[in-house]
């Protein structure tokens, strides 16, 4: 038959898989399993052994051999009434589930054998406690150049910013739902809207399209980018460029920065 499967000598250009397939004939073949061949999690794993040290590409083969295996075995249980029959006899133990365990197990050993070279060395107690202390230093720093931008009236409270757009609040709370606007948190948990979209320097048209263009970026990340010297810019600030009718450039330095 010229479809028949060959065996495969050791020479193969997949040792580890064929190593692999061989124990598994070893096992359907030994008298001693009858019809109750179940394996058990040590004997898995050391099947699996040979793949733990083998190449990416080894163990990727034997993956989507197995998931065609299991595939057809499905449709064959779900579709042949004599195999339907020999399964609920007991004589077919193997379902999609089962299938989808031992795929499961064959990537487990893959990355047990590569555990140590991936491992990172658990932190000590002093090094905890220093990285604790970087945190919170950078948290009240953020927290002391949030204020600060408030007490500048870089940052507007809401009635402020309504104010100076002349717009209703409503307005507002539409342009930031379509991510027009934003808003950053204060201290206190009120928001912050900022006043650059009131300058007059500045069209808010053009703004609210390079803000949109940020995505779903945090408001805290949006300020950032747009009060930021940025490399597409030549070390000008979105705002400056802007200021100049540099809008098309502002806008793809806007796609860079929210895709980082």
């Amino acid at each position: 038959m010229s479809g028949a499967i060959k065996k495969v000598p050791m020479s193969s250009a997949y040792p580890a898989a064929t190593s692999l397939f061989e124990q598994l004939a070893g096992l359907f073949a030994s008298p001693a399993t009858g019809n109750k061949l179940t394996l058990k999690s040590k004997q898995l794993d050391a099947l699996l052994n040979a793949l733990q040290q083998a190449p990416v590409d080894e163990v990727a083969a034997v993956s989507r051999i197995l998931e065609q295996v299991s595939a057809r075995l499905f449709e064959l249980n779900n579709n042949s009434g004599s195999t339907n029959q020999a399964r609920e006899d007991g004589t077919v133990r193997l379902s999609e589930e089962k299938a989808a365990t031992n795929e499961d197990s064959i990537i487990r050993g893959l990355l047990a054998g590569r555990r140590k070279e991936s491992l990172v060395p658990e932190q000590t107690a002093v090094e905890r406690h220093a990285n604790a202390e970087v945190m919170d230093k950078l948290r009240r720093e953020a927290a002391a150049s949030l204020q600060r931008r408030i007490d500048s009236k870089e940052l507007l409270p809401p009635k402020e910013f309504q104010d100076a757009l002349g717009i209703s609040r409503q307005s507002i709370n539409e342009a930031v739902k379509a991510r027009r606007m934003f808003a950053l948190l204060g201290p206190a948990g009120e928001y912050y809207y900022p006043a650059f979209y009131a300058d007059g320097h500045l069209h808010r048209r053009e703004l609210e399209k390079v803000a949109k263009a940020l995505g779903g970026l945090p408001a805290a990340s949006k300020y950032h980018f747009f009060t930021s010297k940025s490399t597409y810019l030549g070390a000008a600030t979105p705002l400056e460029a802007l200021r100049k009718g540099r809008v098309e450039e502002v806008l793809i330095a806007a796609a860079a920065f929210e895709q980082r």
